[in-house]
């Protein structure tokens, strides 16, 4: 059977000391590339002959031969095995190649799954244990999408300590992301290779001790205030504009009870008892009980003879939308002041200033509530128990915005009498 070998370094590694050999042949119209398990200084390469070139260096001698041993090998290897395919009279695809190989190699060694499968199937199910949101399968198909554009076949060497670097340094570069974000997506690869790993679909554990400097800053939670809020509640409505009306009321129902988006999607009518409302989080699961004040009543009353499906309590559009919907009514509403917003990319600072009606989005309700609530003197035990937040600590962004709010309060005070 007709075919070629070539053995090729992986040209992202070209600029490190230590570069991955890989294995690439084509037989029938058909192409197999899979990893060596093999490294070498790019400086040590011989592109042309695909050796690893003679030193005077005893050492270094030493481990060029004993590279290209193993290189002749594999090429040893891949020759018998397509002769005996040949002697069969058929081709091999792909996978059965690579699986001969690893067996010729390594009897008690296993066909490997490709990255992508494996990645599918933890995706799968995590998803299915888990009971991700919508939000989560679309955050991991995002990773998955920039895995593919970082590489086309990725394979599991791909992601040792230099791998993960340039893994970094693309999203970055190519992918226009920022720190904030690059940390979001390391941190869900981290859990798949660990995964993976705990499987036993690879022995690649780098990403355990692998810990870059993402340099961060936490912006002040995006929250509206009681002025902002009024001239929400005050926004009026054509006929055209219902959609618009009907967020605005889903949004300040929020504002007033602190249900995330997925919760007052999900809110049936059965969920109000005597006055409250009694339902278990979409997210973490647990069982809240919230007290109905006049705010979120009248907008139960307004809706009380909706149809929607299911019985829901309020007719609620899909988070994606809601957020648009929401952007559309703050400006309509005059909510335009320009908010500082600082990110890192790399080590570059990027300052912004956005209009705030361009940062609201569903879950700004939620922070509203909690700042609103804590700033009329709510106990912060009863108002985590109202929203579900089990630990003090993710109430501090909120307890500073008050503190800023205490100081501005105190220089109010200053103009209530003049001081001669």
């Amino acid at each position: 059977m007709k075919h070629q070998i070539r053995f090729l370094l992986d040209s992202r590694f070209k600029k490190s000391n230590c570069a991955p050999i890989r294995m690439h042949i084509s037989y029938g119209g058909v192409r197999l590339r899979t990893t060596t398990g093999l490294k070498v200084n790019p400086k040590k390469w011989d592109e042309k002959t695909m050796i690893v070139k003679s030193s005077n260096d005893i050492y270094e001698a030493r481990l060029a031969h004993d590279i290209n041993t193993q290189l002749r090998q594999f090429r040893d290897d891949i020759d018998s095995i397509l002769s005996q395919y040949a002697r069969k009279g058929f081709m091999p695809r792909p996978a059965q190649l690579k699986s001969a190989f690893l067996d010729l190699r390594n009897p008690k060694l296993q066909f490997q799954l490709s990255f992508i499968t494996v990645y599918d199937e933890f995706v799968k199910v995590n998803g299915a244990i888990k009971d991700w949101t919508p939000a989560t399968y679309e955050k991991f198909a995002a990773l998955k999408q920039h895995i593919i554009n970082f590489e086309a076949n990725p394979e599991f060497e791909d992601f040792n300590e230099t791998g993960l670097g340039l893994f970094i340094e693309f999203l970055r570069e190519k992918e226009g992301l920022k720190n904030s974000t690059i940390g979001k997506n390391l941190g869900f690869l981290k859990w798949f290779l660990k995964w993976a790993h705990k499987k036993g679909y690879h022995n690649v554990i780098d990403y355990e001790t692998f810990v870059p400097k993402l340099k961060q800053v936490h912006n002040k939670p995006v929250y509206l205030t009681i002025p902002e809020l009024n001239s929400l509640i005050n926004l009026k409505f054509d006929r055209s504009q219902m959609h618009l009306e009907q967020a605005r009321d889903v949004f300040i129902f929020c504002c007033f009870s602190g249900l995330r988006h997925s919760d007052v999607y999900n809110l049936r009518r059965s969920n109000i008892i005597n006055g409250k409302i009694q339902f278990t989080t979409i997210k973490t699961t647990d069982t809240l009980i919230v007290e109905l004040n006049d705010v979120t009543s009248s907008i139960l009353r307004k809706y009380e003879n909706y149809p929607t499906k299911d019985d829901k309590a309020l007719p609620v559009a899909v988070n994606q939308r809601m957020n648009m919907y929401l952007k559309i009514i703050a400006e309509m509403a005059g909510i335009d002041t320009l908010v500082p917003q600082i990110s890192y990319s790399g080590q570059r600072r990027i300052e912004s200033f956005p209009p705030k009606y361009s940062l609201i989005g569903t879950h700004t309700a939620r922070r509203t509530f909690v700042t609103l609530a804590l700033s009329q003197g709510v106990p912060t035990q009863i108002v985590m128990d109202w929203t579900g937040h089990s630990s003090y600590k993710a109430m501090k962004p909120y307890i500073a915005i008050l503190n800023d709010a205490r100081e501005t309060s105190m220089n109010a005070l200053n103009n209530i009498l003049p001081i001669k």
